[in-house]
This record gives structure tokens, sequence and C-alpha cells, in this order.
């Protein structure tokens, strides 16, 4: 807790704690440990999340095998604070280029889409720090890592939306921006594909809140080919 109070305190400490791989390692320990206490575990949770919002800190992590301890404890523990700061960490992790082949091993990507099918009672923070994972992980990563985030993001289309809808402030914003991603990602693929899109298979309105106006935003998923299984359009109109 000391340790998390100065991360967040004094920024100026969080590459000189995030040098000290001893440290890091410990945490790590201590969250991949099955048998330790939850207070514990909260602690080293947050001390993570402090050490990752310096960016260079985040590669160093991802070397020392922060993504499969993160990945794991999601999976494996059912206590919802605990979730919800492991998802934070492993967001502000994924903001970096190594992160991508990491997230892949340790099946990240599908633990993201889990935490936002409509299936599961992830609680809205934990839907938040999935998209912040996503989109981090769309913008640091190679081509692959994009195609894998928009395919993804096409199936909890649905769950991205409602995290735009009813969201923090922050958790719309990041929303808005994934679907945007998503969207115009779908849109280039088909047209450089070629693909005609026809049959108008789906439609979502949703009407977000900005902070210069309000916005509907109407999102069309159009039925294709088998080569390429859906396409996504985004058309917004402003109302200010």
């Amino acid at each position: 807790a000391t340790l998390h109070s100065i991360l967040i305190a004094d920024e100026s400490s969080r590459p000189i704690i995030g040098s000290k791989r001893d440290i890091l390692y410990t945490l790590l320990s201590i969250i991949g440990d099955e048998h330790a206490p939850a207070r514990s575990i909260k602690d080293a949770l947050k001390a993570l999340f402090g050490i990752a919002l310096y960016q260079l800190n985040r590669a160093s992590l991802v070397g020392l095998g922060a993504v499969p301890a993160l990945v794991s404890l999601i999976v494996r523990d059912a206590r919802k604070g605990i979730v919800e700061d492991a998802t934070a960490v492993l967001a502000q992790i994924a903001g970096c280029e190594e992160s991508e082949e990491a997230m892949r091993k340790a099946g990240g990507l599908e633990v993201l889409g889990d935490l936002l099918d409509e299936k599961t009672a992830a609680s809205t923070r934990m839907r938040e720090n999935a998209v912040g994972a996503l989109l981090n992980l769309a913008g640091c990563g190679g081509e692959r890592g994009r195609k894998e985030v928009r395919e993804m993001g096409v199936k909890v289309m649905d769950v991205i939306r409602e995290v735009g809808e009813n969201g923090s402030p922050k958790g719309k914003a990041k929303a808005v921006e994934l679907l945007k991603f998503v969207v115009d990602g779908n849109e280039y693929e088909n047209e450089k594909e070629g693909e005609n899109m026809s049959a108008l298979s789906y439609t979502v309105q949703m009407k977000l809140c900005l902070t210069k106006g309000e916005f509907g935003w109407t999102v069309r998923l159009l039925a294709v080919s088998v080569k390429t299984a859906v396409a996504v359009r985004l058309d917004t109109a402003a109302i200010l």
C-alpha cells in the first residue's frame, strides 16, 4: 500500500522503482501465488498499476511474465475487487509493442473477449478495463494484432456499445474510440478486398454524451461473404 501511494503521489518515482527488477519480480510472484492473502494481492496489483503508468516500465513487466500472471489471476480468481484491479493493470501493460505477442501466447485477447461477453457477469469497471486493453493493443500492436482486435471487437460490439452508453466518462470515450477503430478497420478491409456489402442485417442505435454535446451513433453490421464474416459501417450525426 505504501509503494502504491508513493507511485501515485510522486511520478518521478515510477521509472526508479520500475528499474528495480527484484521489486517487479516480487510483486508478480505475489499475484501468481494462489495462496497469497487477498490483501497482499490487491496491494501488489495497485503497486503494479502505478509502475505501469510509466510507459517504459511496461516492456520490463512483459519481459518478467506479467501478462500470463495477470491473465491467470483474472481467470482463476472470482473476487470482484481483485479481478477489477488485475484488468486495470493488464490494460496499462497492453500499451506497449511487447504486449501483443505476450497476450497472444497467454490467451489474453480471449479473456478480454469473455469479459465483454453479454453472458458473463463482469462488472462495469471490468468491462471498461477490457475496452481499454483492446484499445491499447490496437494502438501499439502490429498489423496482425490490430486485425485480431477488430475481429474480437465485432464479436462483442453490443457490450462495447453498452460501455459507451453507461460507463464512466473515460470508459465512454474509450468505447467510442474502440468502436471507431473496429468499424473503420473492417470497412477498409472490405474495400481493399473488393467485397460487395449488402443485406443490412443488424442495426444498433446509441447515444453518447460527450463534452462537446450529444452525438447520435448508428452502427450497422452488414452480412457479407464467408471470406469476410462481418463488415461494419459507422454513421455519425452531430446534434450541437
